[in-house]
């Protein structure tokens, strides 16, 4: 009896295909027409096999590229939230980056559309009632959530960045108080004073983190007698405090004293090795997100990532 071979089968196969029955490859090949049928019906399924496993690592090949696609765009958005501003309007740091990169999901050119998703649908518009999370915000968390599994680096320097963030805050809180007080001392209103504090710590914090100014309290002939207008709103009421001419140059002058006190070393101090902390952790961030970018995908793997694929 013949020792079939696969160079035996592959004769087998090529004789089928040409039209040869079994019983005539047998022939001539001197085995028995069951085994000719055998190996070519496993060889006919294994070739359907290999098939339906290119199809799939070619599906597979083009939701990783998507994948990694809408990583790089996370990784964008991300850079720009952390060089966002934390001397403007408060909000709690990741918080703020979760919805720059729900707002990037509408960058991903209608690809999540395009599978299907209506990403700001009236109808799941109305699930918040109940406490849901729109579709856009439940993404965004699992492709920040993703990307961070990828580059777990990334992790540790948002951690950082969002401590600076939140002590940044604190610091500049404190020294609005002290700013607040220093302006009592100068016999200035409170209702005043709780207005310039503020603005005379973005003085002292443009002047002392050379920043661009960021507030200012002027008072000069021809302004009608105003020298700042503050509002406070409660239940749709507005209490407009409006500082006559001779109050508004004590103001200024006040504002001027108070700055000077506001860049002392020991005032400052402590705002600006949180701010320089910060500083510190956004450049961090920007130099992983810029390599993301050059590299055109993220390292490593995440649980989104089809399996077994290593990029």
């Amino acid at each position: 009896m013949t020792k079939v071979t696969e160079e035996l089968i592959a004769q087998f196969i090529q004789m089928h295909h040409r039209g040869d029955s079994f019983r005539a490859i047998a022939a001539k090949f001197e085995v028995d027409p069951r085994t000719v049928k055998s190996w070519i019906e496993k060889a006919e399924k294994q070739r359907e096999w290999d098939h339906w496993e290119a199809v799939s690592r070619q599906v597979d090949l083009k939701y990783l590229e998507e994948h990694l696609g809408m990583l790089v765009r996370v990784s964008i958005d991300v850079q720009r939230a952390v060089q966002s501003s934390p001397l403007k309007s408060y909000r709690e740091p990741m918080v703020l980056v979760a919805a720059l990169v729900e707002v990037g999901l509408d960058q991903t050119g209608g690809l999540l559309e395009d599978r299907g998703l209506e990403l700001y649908s009236p109808a799941s518009s109305s699930s918040t009632e109940s406490g849901d999370r729109l579709p856009a915000e439940r993404l965004a968390g699992k492709l920040l959530e993703g990307l961070m599994e990828h580059e777990p680096t990334l992790k540790e320097l948002l951690d950082g960045w969002s401590s600076c963030w939140l002590k940044v805050h604190k610091e500049r809180r404190d020294l609005q108080d002290k700013a607040k007080n220093l302006f009592l001392q100068k016999q200035i209103a409170e209702a005043i004073a709780d207005t310039l504090g503020p603005v005379a710590v973005e003085q002292a914090m443009a002047s002392a983190l050379s920043l661009p100014g960021q507030g200012h309290l002027t008072a000069e002939a021809g302004d009608d007698g105003l020298a700042t207008l503050m509002s406070m709103d409660s239940t749709n009421s507005r209490k407009v405090y409006v500082v006559q001419k001779a109050a508004a140059e004590l103001a200024c002058q006040a504002n001027e004293w108070v700055v000077a006190q506001l860049i002392h070393d020991e005032n400052i101090r402590r705002l600006k090795e949180a701010y320089s902390s910060l500083t510190e952790n956004v450049e961090s961030i920007e130099d992983l997100g810029d390599n993301i970018f050059l590299r055109g995908k993220p390292a490593g793997t995440c649980f989104l990532c089809p399996k077994d694929w290593q990029v």
